[in-house]
């Protein structure tokens, strides 16, 4: 009888010592994934993605686009065929309410 009673005693302790570890690394010690960190500053620490966004966004910055073409007469005599919408009625202020309101 006394040797259960210390056998159980020595099991709930482990168990506390366990829960109180557990809630130690869960609740109070910080993640180290969770930095923030810098950006890189040099070549080899860039991803590939990274790269190419960078290649086509210079790109784009040395595009020069000649804007001559807006005041040529050709740009000037295209015609708008585009048509006006009527008027439509408006629905509710709200369109995730529920119906009724």
């Amino acid at each position: 009888m006394m040797q259960s009673e210390a056998t159980r005693n020595i099991i709930l302790i482990v168990i506390v010592v366990a829960a109180i570890v557990f809630a130690y690394f869960f609740f109070v010690k910080k993640d180290d994934t969770k930095r923030v960190t810098t950006a890189p500053t040099t070549q080899e620490q860039r991803d590939p993605e990274s790269e190419k966004a960078l290649s086509l966004l210079n790109e784009l910055q040395s595009i020069d686009i000649d804007t001559e073409f807006f005041s040529s007469a050709g740009f000037k005599s295209l015609k708008d065929f585009g048509r006006k919408m009527p008027p439509q009625e408006k629905g509710r202020s709200n369109p995730f309410a529920p119906l009724g309101e």
